[in-house]
């Protein structure tokens, strides 16, 4: 797998492996899920999986198909500092963008 793992927090067997960053690209974002299951990563329970994840200074980066101001307030209430929201630019037209959170140091 070229170095990386699979660092899904529902992951029943947890070794403590801690990450300096966690990329999630599942379903369209925060607000637009494709699998409903997958709702519970954008939860707090989710997000607090996440921070646990991460090594101080740590950052979780979200793609998704649009913006979310309801995910930047998550991000915050779950604790992760620095949080802000980044365009990525696409060839179809409206920009990507990627939600960006760092657990404190």
């Amino acid at each position: 797998m070229n170095g990386t793992r699979d660092a899904r927090p529902s992951t029943p067997e947890t070794d403590g492996q801690t990450y300096d960053a966690l990329c999630l690209d599942i379903d369209n974002g925060p607000d637009w899920t494709v699998t409903e299951g997958n709702n519970s990563l954008y939860s707090p329970a989710g997000l607090a999986a996440c921070k646990a994840r991460l090594t101080p200074g740590g950052v979780l980066a979200v793609w998704s198909a649009k913006p979310s101001p309801a995910f930047d307030e998550a991000l915050r209430n779950a604790g992760f500092q620095r949080v802000r929201t980044e365009e990525i630019p696409v060839a179809r037209g409206v920009p990507d963008v990627v939600h960006l959170g760092v657990r404190a140091a």
